[in-house]
């Protein structure tokens, strides 16, 4: 159906789009600032909270969340775009690649 097609494609997208963070995170921040990300957002803690926990003054953190969302910014903007680029924009974009997509798989079912 076609409401499983839109699931599926918004599924895939945010997999695809988790896997990358997790690499990214994994590759381009230190551990140090990839705990300040993991506890900043995961909403558990506050600013205060969390320069307490990494002895590290409040500008400190605000500073250093702040390059961490530069860093995965750059490192994800290309992904972003082209991952919009590869999914249906509007209704009947949608539409013709679920049609596409179903007659694809007919074909090799034939």
């Amino acid at each position: 159906s076609i409401c499983n097609g839109v699931r599926y494609l918004v599924y895939n997208k945010k997999k695809r789009l988790l896997n990358v963070v997790n690499k990214v995170m994994q590759n381009e921040l230190s551990e140090l600032e990839r705990n300040l990300a993991t506890d900043y957002w995961s909403g558990d803690y506050l600013l205060g909270e969390i320069s307490e926990k990494y002895n590290m003054s409040r500008s400190a953190v605000y500073r250093t969340i702040a390059h961490i969302k530069s860093k995965l910014q750059t490192s994800l903007k290309y992904v972003l775009i082209s991952d919009a680029d590869a999914l249906p924009q509007s209704a009947n974009e949608l539409m013709n690649f679920i049609k596409e997509t179903q007659i694809e798989q007919q074909h090799k079912a034939n």
